[in-house]
C-alpha cells in the first residue's frame, strides 16, 4: 500500500509537472478554454457561445471561421481569450465598447481589430481594452510572465479618430495663462482632451529630478480656430531663453478614443514577488500590425528603475548558448512593455539571425500615445517598424526604442516629453563626487547593467542599438538621460547569438549600390565575413530637436577603430572577420544635421569611441545653463590637472575618438562661466568649418594630443577598422568662423599628465596611460579663416624653453593616480629645445617658432609657420581603409609649407583674458570585449 500511494504520488507529481511545464509557451499560458464561441456574432449575444454568455474568470476561445463583434461594454472580466487561427475579434465602431481581460492572446493569422483604415472608431465614441486584475498567473503556470497582458502574432488592426498628435506654440504662455495660441489648427483635438505643455525651465541643479518634470497637464475647454483654452491655470511659465526667442514650444495631446489600459496600475507585486498587476503589449513574430490614435494608458511592467533579473550575460560571449538564469530571478523580466514589436523582422533559423529580405511590409504606429510606463513606451526589437508622429509621456527608462541593432524602420515626428528616471543617475553624480582617484562607476555609466544586457534605464528619449533606422523632425523634452543616444554595439541574445547587420537589409543595392557592391564582393572573396553593427550604413539624423535634458546627443562606439578582426578563417563567433573593404570604410559618415539643443542639464552633443562624426547646422544654446566645475572633492594636483565644466555644448574630448570629425556651420551661443561651448577630440583630424559662436564661456576648447601615435614597441595608437597608420592629431579651422564675444575664443589648453582621463561615471583620473611617451604624440592646429592665413597655431608648452616634464611630488613625472607609474628620468626637467637635442622629439613634435606672435583670438598659444614634426612620426598620416581615396573631410597637411600670414588689422572678436579649461572624459581602457545580449521568448 505505500509503495503504491508513493507510485501514486509520482505519477500525480509528473503529470502536474507536465502540465505546468507545457505552460512555457504564449499559447498555453492562456489555459484550456472553457467556454468556446460557437458562431460568429455580437458578444453580448448568448447565441454566440451556445447559450449562455462567458462569466467572470471564464477563459475564453475563438476557433478558426469564427469571428465576435465587441458591440457594447461588456460588464465580465476573463481570465484569458485565445483567438485562434482563423478566428476573429472585431469591436464595434459607433458605439462605445469595452473588453476586460487578464490575457489576451491571437495565433498567426488570427486578427484583432478595432476599427480599420476604412472604417476607424467613430470620433464620439470610445473603444476600451482593459487588462483586468484577476488574480494573476503563478511562476509555474506562466514562467515567461507573459500575463497580464497581450502576446499578439496575428493581424492586428486599432484605428481611432484621427487627431494631430503635437503642435507648436505660436505664443509662449507664462504662468496663470488659460489659452494656447499654434501655428496651425488643432486638427481631431475636443473639448475634455487632455494636453501636455512640455517645461522650459533651465536645468540648474544636480539633486531632484524637479527641473525635468515642469510639464504640466490640462484640459481642453473650448476650441477657436488655432486657439485653445483650457483649465486649470498653467503655474509657471514656459517660455524660451530670452537670448532666444524663437525657439520652438510644444504641447501635446493626450487623449485618444482607443484606449489599452491597466485595471490595476500599481508598478510592483500585488503580493508575493511575482503578482505585477499591469497588461503590455507585444507584437510576436509579426509585422502584420497598424495602429493609429490609440492611446496606451498605465501599460508595461518591467521596471527600469530597478535592474533586470531574468538572464545574466556576464560572460559576455557572442556564442548562441551565452547566458545564464539569474537566481531567484523574473521579479523584474524585460520585454513587458507598452508597445513592443518582438522579432517580427528577423529569420532565425540561420545564425547569425538576420533580418527577413526581401523586406516585408513595415509595421505601422502613428498617431498614438504611451502614457507612464515603468520601462519602455515604443520598441522595436528585431523588426521593421515606422513610428510616425507618436507621443511618449512619464516613461522611466526609455521612451522610444531599438533593442537588438539589426533593426530597420524609422522614427519620424514623435515627441517624447517627461523621460524620468527617479534617481536622476546622470546629473546626480557624473563621476564620483568625493575623489577625482577613487571610486565609481557611477550610475552616470550608460552600460552599468551591461552584465544584465540592461541598456536605457537612465530616462533616454531615443534609444538606437544601431545606426541603421531613419530619424528625422523628433523632439524631447523632460529626460534625465540622453534625448538621442547610438549605443552601436549588437546585443547576443539567448539562442540567437551576437546580433549582427545583413548586407540586404542594411546597405540595401537600391539605395547604396557601390557600397552594396562592394561588401558583396568583399563576402564572396571572404565567406566567414560579418558585417557588425558598428558598421552599419547610417541612416539620417536630421532636424531633431531637445531641451530639458542630461545629455542630448551621443554616440557610443560608432565606426569605432578598436574592433577590427581580421582573420578570415576564425571559426569562433567572438572573432569572426568584421574588416571591411576600403571603398567602405572610407564613406562611412554618422551626419547629424539641423540639430536644436537647448536647456542642457550636462552636455549637447557628446561622444565616446566613435570617429568618422560629422556635425552640421546645428545650433547648440548654452542660455541659464550652470557655468561652474563639476565638484568631485578636491582637486590632488590642480597643477596639471584639469577641473571638468559642469556643462559643455559639444564634446568631443576623449582618447578614443579617433579619424575623421567635421563640425560645419553650427551655431554654439549662450555658455558662459566655466562652460565650454566645444571641445575637440584630442587625437583625431578634426576640421571646423565655419560656424557662429557666441559664448562669454570657452568657444572652442583646443586639447593637445594624448597618446603618442607609435611607442616604444612600434605600436601605434588608433591603427584599427578605418586607419592602416597610427593616428595623430591635426586641427583645421577653416570657412566663415565668427565670433560674438571679445574672450576666450580659441583656448589651447595642454594637459600634461601621465593619466588616463575615463570617459564619465569613472573618476576623473584613473591609472596611468599605456603609452609614457605620449607627450611626444604630433599635432597640428592650422588657423585658416578671417585674420588667418594657413598659420599654424603652438601651444604655450611647445615652446622651447618650456619644461613638459617636471620630476619630484610636485612635477607630473608620475601618474598621479598612480605614483609608482613614471616617465623615465632621462627626459625629466629638461626643455623641449633639450628634448630635441638629446632624443631628436619635442612636446607635441614642434617646438613654437621664435617668430611666434600672439593674438587676442588665441588663449594659451602662439601663431607661427608650420614646424616640421621631429621623432618618430615618420609612420605617414592617417588614412581611411587600405588606400588613400581622398577626403574633402580631413585637414591634411595642405598649403602649410606656404608662408602664413595674420592680417593685424582685421576685426578681431578675441580677448586676452586666458583660462586653462578641462583635461576631460576618456575610459580607463579599451573596452574588454565586445557585449551580449537579450531576452529570447
Amino acid at each position: 500500500m505505500n509503495r503504491l500511494n508513493y507510485r501514486t504520488l509520482i505519477f500525480i507529481m509528473v503529470c502536474l509537472f507536465m502540465r505546468q511545464g507545457l505552460a512555457t509557451t504564449p499559447v498555453q499560458v492562456a489555459g484550456t478554454p472553457t467556454v468556446t464561441a460557437q458562431v460568429s456574432g455580437n458578444w453580448s449575444e448568448p447565441n454566440t457561445w451556445g447559450g449562455e454568455l462567458p462569466g467572470d474568470d471564464a477563459r475564453v476561445f475563438i476557433p478558426a471561421g469564427v469571428t465576435v463583434i465587441v458591440d457594447r461594454k461588456i460588464p465580465q472580466a476573463y481570465k484569458s481569450i485565445r483567438i485562434d487561427t482563423g478566428g476573429a475579434v472585431k469591436f464595434a465602431t459607433d458605439v462605445d465598447t469595452e473588453l476586460k481581460t487578464e490575457y489576451l492572446f491571437s495565433a498567426m493569422n488570427a486578427l484583432l481589430e478595432i476599427g480599420s483604415n476604412t472604417g476607424p472608431v467613430l470620433d464620439n465614441v470610445t473603444a476600451s481594452l482593459v487588462f483586468a486584475e484577476r488574480g494573476g498567473t503563478s511562476s509555474m503556470e506562466d514562467p515567461n510572465r507573459y500575463a497580464p497582458g497581450a502576446v499578439l502574432m496575428g493581424k492586428t488592426t486599432m484605428h481611432g479618430a484621427q487627431k494631430r498628435s503635437w503642435l507648436i506654440l505660436a505664443d509662449h504662455p507664462v504662468a496663470g495663462a488659460t489659452e494656447f495660441r499654434f501655428n496651425s489648427a488643432p486638427t481631431g483635438w475636443r473639448v475634455g482632451d487632455k494636453l501636455v505643455v512640455t517645461g522650459t525651465d533651465p536645468i540648474t541643479q544636480t539633486t531632484s529630478t524637479e527641473e525635468f518634470e515642469k510639464d504640466e497637464v490640462v484640459t481642453i475647454t473650448n476650441i477657436e480656430g488655432s486657439v485653445i483654452t483650457f483649465t486649470p491655470a498653467l503655474v509657471r511659465d514656459h517660455k524660451a531663453p530670452a537670448q532666444a526667442p524663437d525657439l520652438d514650444v510644444h504641447v501635446a495631446n493626450l487623449t485618444r478614443n482607443i484606449v489599452i489600459s491597466s485595471e490595476n496600475i500599481q508598478v510592483t507585486s500585488l503580493s508575493g514577488e511575482f503578482r505585477k498587476p499591469r497588461g503590455h503589449m507585444m507584437f510576436m513574430h509579426t509585422l502584420d500590425v497598424d495602429l493609429r490614435y490609440i492611446e496606451a494608458n498605465n501599460l508595461g511592467r518591467t521596471d527600469k528603475g530597478t535592474i533586470l533579473d531574468d538572464w545574466d550575460f556576464s560572460d559576455l560571449d557572442a556564442n548562441q548558448n551565452t547566458g545564464m538564469p539569474v537566481q531567484d530571478g523574473l521579479r523584474n523580466p524585460r520585454g513587458r512593455y507598452s508597445i513592443h514589436f518582438h522579432r517580427g523582422g528577423l529569420d532565425t533559423s540561420v545564425f547569425p539571425a538576420k533580418p527577413i529580405f526581401p523586406f516585408p511590409k513595415a509595421a505601422h504606429v502613428e498617431g498614438s500615445v504611451v502614457n507612464t510606463d515603468p520601462g519602455w513606451a515604443y520598441v522595436n526589437h528585431s523588426a521593421r517598424v515606422n513610428f510616425v508622429r507618436n507621443v511618449s509621456y512619464n516613461v522611466v527608462g526609455g521612451a522610444f526604442n531599438t533593442e537588438s541593432g539589426n533593426e530597420t524602420g524609422s522614427f519620424i515626428e514623435n515627441i517624447a516629453i517627461r523621460t524620468v528616471n527617479p534617481t536622476n543617475p546622470i546629473m546626480r553624480a557624473p563621476r564620483p563626487r568625493d575623489s577625482y582617484i577613487d571610486g565609481g562607476p557611477t550610475n552616470s555609466l550608460v552600460d552599468l547593467r551591461e552584465h544584465r544586457q540592461d541598456f536605457a534605464w537612465q530616462g533616454d528619449g531615443f534609444w538606437f542599438h544601431s545606426t541603421g533606422v531613419k530619424v528625422e523632425g523628433n523632439v524631447v523634452s523632460g529626460s534625465t538621460g540622453h534625448a538621442y543616444v547610438y549605443w552601436t554595439e549588437g546585443l547576443v541574445e539567448k539562442g540567437l547569438g551576437m546580433a549582427r547587420g545583413d548586407i540586404d537589409a542594411h546597405v540595401p543595392e537600391s539605395e547604396f549600390p557601390a557600397q552594396h557592391q562592394a561588401l558583396k564582393a568583399w563576402q564572396a572573396e571572404n565567406p566567414n565575413f560579418v558585417l557588425d553593427i558598428w558598421y552599419l550604413q547610417p541612416r539620417p539624423f536630421k532636424n531633431n530637436t531637445a531641451y530639458n535634458f542630461a545629455r542630448g546627443v551621443q554616440t557610443y562606439y560608432t565606426h569605432t577603430e578598436f574592433h577590427r578582426k581580421t582573420d578570415p578563417s576564425e571559426t569562433d563567433p567572438n572573432s569572426w572577420m568584421n574588416d571591411l573593404p576600403a571603398s567602405y570604410k572610407d564613406q562611412l559618415d554618422m551626419v547629424f544635421d539641423g540639430t536644436v539643443l537647448w536647456n542642457i542639464g550636462r552636455v549637447g552633443f557628446e561622444h565616446n569611441h566613435s570617429t568618422n562624426i560629422t556635425i552640421k547646422n546645428s545650433r547648440i544654446l548654452g542660455y541659464g545653463a550652470r557655468s561652474g566645475y563639476e565638484d568631485y572633492g578636491v582637486n590632488p594636483a590642480p597643477a596639471y590637472v584639469n577641473d571638468e565644466p559642469e556643462v559643455v555644448g559639444i564634446d568631443m574630448d576623449y582618447y578614443h575618438n579617433t579619424h575623421r570629425w567635421t563640425l560645419k556651420d553650427n551655431i554654439i551661443e549662450g555658455f558662459s562661466g566655466q562652460s565650454v561651448g566645444m571641445s575637440l577630440p584630442k587625437n583625431a583630424q578634426v576640421t571646423i568649418d565655419g560656424g557662429v559662436f557666441n559664448n562669454s564661456g570657452t568657444d572652442i576648447l583646443i586639447n593637445a594630443a594624448s597618446e603618442h601615435i607609435q611607442n616604444e614597441d612600434g605600436e601605434g595608437f588608433g591603427v584599427g577598422m578605418l586607419s592602416k597608420s597610427p593616428t595623430r592629431s591635426e586641427v583645421t579651422l577653416q570657412g566663415n568662423i565668427t565670433f560674438g564675444n571679445p574672450t576666450n575664443n580659441i583656448v589651447m589648453n595642454a594637459e600634461i599628465i601621465y593619466d588616463e582621463v575615463p570617459q564619465k561615471a569613472f573618476p576623473m583620473i584613473a591609472g596611468a596611460k599605456v603609452d609614457p611617451l605620449y607627450f611626444f604624440a604630433p599635432q597640428q592646429v592650422t588657423l585658416n579663416f578671417g585674420p588667418f592665413s594657413q598659420v599654424t597655431a603652438y601651444f604655450d608648452e611647445q615652446d622651447g624653453d618650456y619644461v613638459p616634464i617636471r620630476s619630484g611630488l610636485s612635477g607630473n613625472i608620475c601618474a598621479i593616480s598612480e605614483m609608482t607609474e613614471c616617465v623615465s628620468n632621462e627626459y625629466a626637467d629638461k626643455t623641449n629645445l633639450q628634448l630635441k637635442q638629446a632624443f631628436s622629439r619635442s612636446f607635441l613634435g614642434a617646438i613654437t617658432p621664435t617668430d611666434a606672435t600672439t593674438h587676442t583670438m588665441v588663449i594659451g598659444g602662439k601663431l607661427g609657420a608650420a614646424g616640421d614634426d621631429t621623432g618618430d612620426d615618420d609612420t605617414g598620416d592617417d588614412d581611411t581603409g587600405d588606400d588613400d581615396t581622398g577626403d574633402d573631410s580631413s585637414t591634411g597637411n595642405d598649403g602649410l609649407d606656404s608662408q602664413p600670414t595674420v592680417d593685424p588689422n582685421a576685426q578681431s572678436s578675441g580677448g586676452s583674458f586666458g583660462i586653462v579649461i578641462l583635461g576631460f572624459l576618456s575610459l580607463i581602457c579599451i573596452r574588454r570585449r565586445i557585449f551580449v545580449g537579450l531576452l529570447t521568448m
